[in-house]
């Protein structure tokens, strides 16, 4: 085995890694990956994402202006928001009804003075849940709850949000197991920023590579390399490709072909297979 070889290995695993855990993460909320688009973001996930796409079976991946910086764009953009959790361990049908609104607003009266003290007093919403479990079990699953005062008759919503919850995980929910309570969430947050999008005014949908080099696809090909700044609306380049900006790397892989839309994100479109090949401008294209 050559060192081409070896390294190409090396990243053939680390992006099944990746790949795998996604896939957990789909099947535990009972989600079909290939139904969905991959979001590239950060300065290496781009370099990754064309060959974990290809390993999941994902036909569409975006990867977004400032992708390096994506983590501080989303939380500059993301609402004012603070989270509570009080612990009380109970039985479901043992339950103390007084001590749990009691945990209940105390969290939900300090969230109001944190948004206070930060300057949000109008369009605060609720949000509450419950970590519940069934009885002997070790694992427990985030259940949502009402808003409002709790009582004795607001068991049958708990329980029914318990069971729905229960079997989107699980498929099948137990009707006679003893429901128990551990922890009580709420979460107080603000209204949504007010964002505007800068949208593309037009330019050049002609674009020249500003280099090429050889790239190892499981196989050498000669690959354009492009700056991503140049890249306007209404281009289309075939993989495969290098797209290079001062915060990331977006490797698209010869099963790929890219778009740019109007808000200037860069989209990545597997091309259809015939024969076993992917149609496309170079005739090398990796086999499926």
């Amino acid at each position: 085995m050559s060192t081409i070889e070896a390294a190409w290995g090396i990243h053939q695993l680390v992006n099944e890694n990746m790949a795998s855990a996604a896939r957990i993460h789909a099947v535990e909320k009972g989600k079909d990956v290939r139904k969905y688009g991959l979001f590239a973001s950060g300065g290496a996930g781009p370099v990754h994402v064309g060959n974990v796409a290809e390993i999941l079976g994902v036909d569409t991946i975006v990867h977004p202006v400032g992708a390096g910086v994506n983590s501080a764009f989303g939380f500059l953009t993301s609402p004012l928001a603070f989270d509570f959790v009080r612990s009380f361990y109970s039985r479901l049908d043992d339950l103390d009804w007084t001590h749990v609104m009691r945990l209940l607003n105390e969290m939900e009266a300090e969230g109001y003075e944190l948004l206070k003290r930060a300057g949000v007093t109008e369009q605060i919403s609720i949000v509450r849940k419950a970590e519940m479990k069934y009885k002997g079990q070790t694992h427990e699953i985030t259940v949502s709850i009402p808003n409002g005062t709790l009582t004795e008759a607001s068991k049958e919503d708990i329980v029914n949000n318990f069971k729905q919850a229960y079997r989107e995980l699980y498929a099948e929910a137990n009707e006679d197991m003893v429901i128990e309570t551990l922890n009580w969430r709420v979460v107080v947050e603000g209204p949504d920023p007010e964002l505007t999008l800068e949208q593309a005014a037009g330019g050049d949908v002609f674009v020249e590579p500003k280099s090429t080099r050889h790239v190892y696809f499981d196989g050498w090909f000669e690959t354009n390399v492009y700056e991503r700044n140049d890249l306007n609306p209404g281009v289309d380049i075939d993989g495969p490709a290098i797209i290079e900006e001062r915060e990331s790397t977006l490797v698209v892989p010869p099963s790929f072909r890219v778009s740019v839309d109007q808000f200037y994100n860069v989209k990545l479109h597997r091309k259809t297979a015939k024969g076993g090949v992917f149609v496309g401008e170079h005739e090398k294209a990796r086999s499926v």
